[in-house]
């Protein structure tokens, strides 16, 4: 099975990711941002450049997906990204209906067929969490990132998953730290866990 851990940047989907492999046993995909050409020039530029970063992602993504379909012929797959995030930022920062309009084509046509299958956990935390977090770890970005973009970010992808139909958990990290805390992580555990037995059963 994949598993994909999503939500605003800062919210702790590669630390979830990598734990919950090592403690259940599974492999890791993380996405490969730092592959995409265009994503230091959209922060420059974000209405020229838009387009090519979200598409290149679903590219970079796709490539992504393939590896972890095959891994998870042995193990469970624990992915920091679903691709939906690239129909999220598309809301966000395309501007172009016909753009637009490509990036949900591309989306459907690699990635609609599949969602069924794949469990998304969903990250949510407030504008200032997210702002806190994302200066304790340095992000090279985080000069570029401003709350009214963090806001956006957050309610888009609420607006989503308020209406995703397909297996999903929801958890609320503003009070938890479940990279250091043992009783906040056994929390997520347990509720990640219970989605995936019943997604087998």
């Amino acid at each position: 099975m994949i598993i994909c851990i999503e939500g605003c940047i800062g919210v702790g989907k590669t630390t979830l990711a990598k734990k919950l492999a090592a403690q259940l046993g599974g492999h890791t995909v993380l996405e490969e941002f730092e592959n995409n050409p265009f994503l230091k020039d959209f922060y420059g530029e974000p209405d020229t450049f838009a387009f090519h970063v979200q598409a290149t992602f679903l590219c970079l993504q796709s490539k992504q997906f393939l590896k972890a379909a095959a891994l998870a012929k042995e193990k469970n797959v624990f992915a920091d990204f679903h691709p939906i995030k690239s129909r999220v930022f598309s809301d966000i920062v395309i501007k172009d209906a016909a753009e637009y309009a490509i990036i949900q084509k591309i989306y459907q046509q690699l990635f609609a067929a599949a969602e069924e299958k794949i469990l998304i956990v969903y990250l949510k935390a407030t504008t200032e969490v997210v702002l806190n977090r994302i200066k304790q770890r340095n992000d090279p970005f985080a000069g570029a990132i401003s709350a009214k973009y963090i806001q956006s970010v957050i309610n888009t992808y609420e607006l989503y998953f308020r209406n995703y139909k397909f297996p999903l958990v929801t958890i609320d990290t503003n009070t938890l730290d479940f990279e250091n805390n043992e009783a906040d992580w056994q929390q997520v555990k347990h509720q990640i866990t219970g989605a995936i037995n019943r997604m087998k059963k």
